[in-house]
C-alpha cells in the first residue's frame, strides 16, 4: 500500500487536459493461459500501488492526490482472435483504442489502466492502455516488460513504494527559471487569484467530453525492419548523431516544420527516483530545425549540436516542470481547456493559449521510448497521447531491431 499520500506536482498537468490517454500494444511469444495471466495481473499489482489508485481531491487544501483503494482491480477485457498480424495490429484492437479513448477519462471514479487482450492460437496480444497520470511513456515501457517477465519467466514483480516528484529540490541543480520567467509567472498568477475563480474537475469534465467527441483524431503505423534499421544505424554513426537525431530531422523534412518537441526521460536526474516507480519522470523541449539548403543528415547534424545544447542547459530542460511547480494550481488546471477555447479566463487564456500552445494547436512532437531487446516480446507498439496542443505526433518504439512510428494526427 502507499505509505504516504502523494499529492499531484508537475502530475496536475495532465489532471484537467484532454487526450491525456496512450497505449502499448505488445504480441508475446507464448500461449494464452486465463489463470496464469490473472495471476500476473494480480502480481502487479501488488507490486504498484498506482495500479489501485483513482484520483482524490482535497477541497480545503485544493489539492489532488493518488487514492489508494485495496479492492480496485484494474479492467481485463478478453477478447479472441483466429490470427494476430503482427505487421498491422489487429483491427479489433485499434477499433478498442479508439472507443475507450472517445470520452474523456475519469480519474477520480476509474482506476488508470485499462487492459485488452486478444487471444490467439500460438500467441496472444495485449493493449495497455493509460492515463497519463498512472505513468509516462517509460515507465508503462517497464510495466509491459515487468509483465512478459512476469509470465514468461516467472519472474514475480519486485514491490515498488511509487515516489513521484514532489519539490522542485528533486529536481536537479540548477533547474529552476530564470528570473525574468518567474516574474511572467507570478504575474498571471495574480491575476488568476484577482479573478477569484476555481475550476472543478466535473466542470472541466463535462468541457472534455465535449472537446474529445468533437476532435478526432487519425492512426497510422510504418515499421522501418531489417536492412533499412540497419542502415538508418550505420548512417547515424557515421555522421555521429543520434537516432533521435534522426528522427527530429525526418519529421521535420516530411511535415514541413521548423520546431518540433521532444520528450526526454529525467529518470537518473530526479534524487527521489525510486527505480521501476510509476509516474511522470519526463520532460518536453523544443527543438529548433531550420531546414533551409540542407539535406536529411545535414539537418539532424544541426539538430544534434541544439539538442546537445538544451540538454546541458538545465534550467532550460526542466522549463516545463519548473513552470508547473511555479504556477497557482487553478490556474493549472484552468489552462488547457481556456486555450482550447471552452472556459472563460482572462489570465489561463494567457497560460494556456500563448505558453502552453493550445489556441494554435499546430505543434509537431516526438517521444521516443528507445530499443528494446527480447526472445519473449514478438513485436510492440507505442501509441503517443494525442495532446490537443499538438498536430502530429509520433511515438517510436523499437523492439528486436524493428521501428515502429505510430503516428496520430489531428483532423
Amino acid at each position: 500500500m502507499i505509505l504516504e499520500k502523494q499529492y499531484l506536482l508537475t502530475e496536475r498537468a495532465h489532471l484537467m487536459c484532454p487526450q491525456m490517454n496512450f497505449g502499448i500494444a505488445f504480441t508475446i511469444n507464448a500461449k494464452f493461459i486465463k489463470q496464469k495471466f490473472h495471476n500476473v495481473m494480480n502480481e502487479l499489482e501488488s507490486a504498484h500501488p498506482f495500479l489501485k489508485c483513482r484520483i482524490g481531491y482535497e477541497a480545503e487544501t485544493n489539492k489532488y492526490f493518488y487514492s489508494y483503494d485495496e479492492f480496485l482491480k484494474v479492467q481485463v477485457i478478453e477478447k479472441s482472435l483466429a490470427e494476430i498480424i503482427t505487421e498491422n495490429l489487429p483491427e479489433d484492437l485499434w477499433n478498442d483504442y479508439n472507443k475507450t479513448t472517445s470520452t474523456d477519462w475519469n480519474v477520480l471514479t476509474d482506476g488508470l489502466l485499462q487492459v485488452f487482450v486478444y487471444k490467439a492460437i500460438e500467441d496472444f496480444t495485449i493493449l495497455f492502455v493509460a492515463h497519463h497520470l498512472l505513468a509516462d511513456g517509460r515507465g508503462l515501457l517497464e510495466l509491459v516488460q515487468s509483465f512478459v517477465d512476469c509470465y514468461v519467466e516467472d519472474k514475480v514483480p519486485i514491490f515498488t513504494e511509487e515516489k513521484i516528484i514532489s519539490d522542485i529540490t528533486d529536481l536537479p541543480v540548477g533547474s529552476d527559471l530564470p528570473f525574468i520567467s518567474k516574474i511572467v509567472i507570478e504575474n498571471a498568477n495574480k491575476k488568476w487569484r484577482k479573478e477569484k475563480k476555481q475550476l472543478s474537475y466535473e466542470e472541466y469534465h463535462a468541457f472534455a467530453n465535449r472537446f474529445v467527441l468533437e476532435n478526432k483524431k487519425n492512426y497510422s503505423l510504418r515499421k522501418i525492419e531489417d536492412e533499412d534499421f540497419s542502415k538508418i544505424i550505420r548512417q547515424c554513426h557515421e555522421n555521429k548523431i543520434t537516432v533521435n537525431d534522426y528522427l527530429l530531422a525526418k519529421m521535420a523534412i516530411e511535415d514541413q516544420t521548423d520546431k518540433i518537441i521532444m520528450a526526454f526521460d529525467i529518470r537518473n536526474m530526479i534524487k527521489n527516483y525510486v527505480n521501476g516507480s510509476l509516474g511522470n519522470y519526463a520532460t518536453a523541449v523544443g527543438i529548433l530545425c531550420k531546414r533551409k539548403n540542407k539535406d536529411m543528415f545535414s539537418l539532424a547534424k544541426s539538430i544534434h549540436k541544439k539538442k546537445e545544447s538544451v540538454i546541458k542547459n538545465k534550467s532550460t530542460l526542466m522549463t516545463v516542470l519548473t513552470c508547473y511547480m511555479h504556477m497557482e494550481p487553478g490556474l493549472l488546471d484552468a489552462a488547457a481547456i481556456t486555450g482550447l477555447g471552452i472556459y472563460e479566463s482572462y489570465s489561463a487564456r494567457f497560460v494556456g493559449g500563448q505558453m502552453f500552445g493550445f489556441a494554435n494547436r499546430n505543434g509537431y512532437s516526438i517521444t521516443n521510448l528507445g530499443k528494446i531487446h527480447s526472445d519473449s516480446i514478438k513485436d510492440a507498439v507505442f501509441i503517443p497521447p494525442a495532446s490537443p496542443a499538438v498536430k502530429k505526433i509520433w511515438g517510436v518504439l523499437t523492439v528486436n531491431d524493428t521501428m515502429n512510428i505510430c503516428s496520430c494526427e489531428m483532423v
